[in-house]
């Protein structure tokens, strides 16, 4: 701001000159909102992950998301001094069309707000879908956008949506046209899917990303279905009013985001924030569920049989079948600081059950050999050769489909957790995640040989293929497609298994082991 003091009467004489005029517009343009100590520009947000939210850093709560961070990586190199305001996004909106407002991240062109705003280039692209509960009758998964919405209507269901965004023009018809009683407005997409999962609404209109990552964070994606219409697609882009910017101001951050994207700076953020989403609605599904549960029951029967062979009691059958279904996973989540860990994740506490059922159905079975084998005395084993061989050959079977679905699991960690270069950290995690669980049970029997570590080729296997899945996601920062990245994932787990069943068929022992040592070692289980 620019200050004098003078006499009224000289201000008078002086302001009636040139030089007067001249020294009054300094005064004003230092003293506007571009100067040297202008007011920042606001920027309005509301919570939208994972594009925008509120995270909590050393005790101190914190602006993040994807729109956040690359937003905030261009305006720096720009030099723009900026400061993120919540808003209810209607009437930001508002503000913006009587040329108030200054920034909006994350918008949607249109012909009405391209009259009073300037736009970037884009830099991402939306899709809008339907979503519902699990128990919402008779809406069909296969229907196409438009019978979707008609027998929405037809059947009278409550919808819930976020005032003043942009669904494109026929969702946004669709909305007009409801009943007052059948349409819910609300000010982000976390207020609705709170209303849709406690039964206050039952389906929702949102973003695919904003709506599976905020299920996923509580916790909820079984509770909801993903109905695969696409109802409109549309890019994202920064605002600035018309009111506050000339127009060099968006070409100068389209130059600098086009920048970022050369160096690579772009793709980093998407990664962080988008790839782990896309992962995990892959992930959840019932078969890759199911195939967890199997590889949890194979390292669980591993570590009873192992019990048994040497005399541990029951609570000791316990530690052994934890440790290599469970302990992988927890040890993984220490190292990685990823909070709650394994054990306290509600959605994985069947985990725990199947632990423990197996270890007292194999404890029966244990006790009911032994009994009919008392009452053959002399005679041998009860059972022959191929009537034990053939259990163990299906346990063989599960682990190594265990291992396969362990090996995504800890790549998509190693996503969650940020931790880069992902091609190193995505292979050792994945290793870690299949074999640490191993590792620590013969840890804790004393085991000199520990074949995790010492000949088996086992970790390896999770290591290679964690490798190729982590170089296939980095390359795919760029596409974020869903259909490539789940045949990614299926292609992965199906080279683990087939590379875990030739090392069981050929004896394959790890290649830095010497021949002698090699031939000495029991072939693998």
């Amino acid at each position: 701001m620019c200050v004098a003091v003078v006499n009224i009467r000289d201000w008078n004489v002086f302001v009636g000159t040139r030089l007067g005029w001249f020294f009054l517009w300094i005064c004003l343009l230092v003293s506007g909102k571009n100067g040297a100590n202008a007011e920042p520009y606001t920027v309005g947000w509301f919570l939208w992950d994972p594009y925008v939210l509120e995270v909590e850093e050393n005790g101190v709560q914190k602006l993040s998301g994807l729109n956040v961070e690359l937003a905030n990586a261009v305006f720096e190199k720009m030099d723009l001094e900026v400061e993120w305001k919540e808003v209810e996004w209607k009437a930001y909106m508002d503000e913006m069309a009587r040329l108030k407002g200054d920034i909006a991240v994350g918008a949607s062109l249109t012909s009405e707000r391209e009259k009073v705003a300037w736009f970037s280039d884009p830099f991402f692209e939306e899709s809008i879908i339907l979503l519902g509960r699990r128990n919402v009758p008779n809406l069909e998964s296969d229907l196409s956008p438009a019978d979707l919405l008609q027998k929405v209507e037809d059947l009278g269901l409550r919808v819930v949506y976020v005032d003043g965004y942009y669904y494109g023009p026929a969702v946004l018809n669709f909305i007009e046209n409801l009943p007052e009683e059948q349409r819910v407005g609300t000010m982000n997409d976390s207020v609705s899917m709170d209303l849709l999962l406690n039964n206050e609404a039952d389906v929702m209109i949102a973003d695919r990303f904003v709506a599976t990552t905020i299920a996923w964070r509580a916790d909820a994606l079984d509770e909801i279905e993903i109905y695969p219409a696409l109802l409109n697609r549309s890019s994202m882009h920064v605002m600035f009013g018309k009111g506050s910017f000339d127009p060099e101001i968006r070409d100068e951050f389209n130059r600098t985001l086009a920048e970022m994207e050369l160096d690579g700076s772009i793709q980093d953020i998407k990664r962080r924030y988008m790839l782990p989403v896309l992962l995990e609605i892959t992930l959840h599904s019932n078969w890759f569920r199911w195939i967890g549960m199997v590889g949890v029951f194979a390292f669980a029967i591993s570590g009873v049989l192992l019990a048994r062979k040497e005399g541990y009691d029951l609570f000791g059958a316990l530690v052994l079948a934890s440790l290599p279904a469970l302990g992988g996973g927890v040890l993984r989540d220490l190292l990685t600081d990823r909070h709650p860990i394994l054990l306290f994740r509600s959605n994985l506490q069947v985990y725990i059950f199947i632990v423990i059922g197996v270890v007292i159905g194999a404890t029966v079975c244990f006790k009911v050999y032994d009994f009919l084998q008392k009452r053959r005395p002399g005679s041998g084993a009860f059972f022959g050769s191929r009537f034990v061989k053939l259990p163990m050959r299906l346990v063989s079977i599960c682990d190594a489909l265990g291992l396969s679905a362990f090996i995504v699991t800890g790549v998509l960690i190693a996503l969650e957790q940020r931790c880069e270069p992902l091609w190193l950290w995505g292979a050792l995690i994945a290793a870690l995640t299949g074999s640490g669980g191993g590792i620590l049970r013969d840890i804790v029997r004393a085991d000199a040989e520990n074949p995790m570590i010492k000949g088996e080729f086992y970790p390896e296997i999770a290591i290679i293929w964690g490798f190729f899945l982590s170089l296939f996601l980095e390359w795919q920062t760029t596409r974020l497609n869903l259909i490539e990245i789940g045949t990614a994932v299926v292609v992965t787990m199906v080279g683990a298994f087939v590379t875990r069943m030739l090392v069981i068929r050929f004896q394959i022992r790890s290649p830095l082991l010497s021949p002698s040592i090699s031939n000495a070692r029991p072939r693998a289980s």
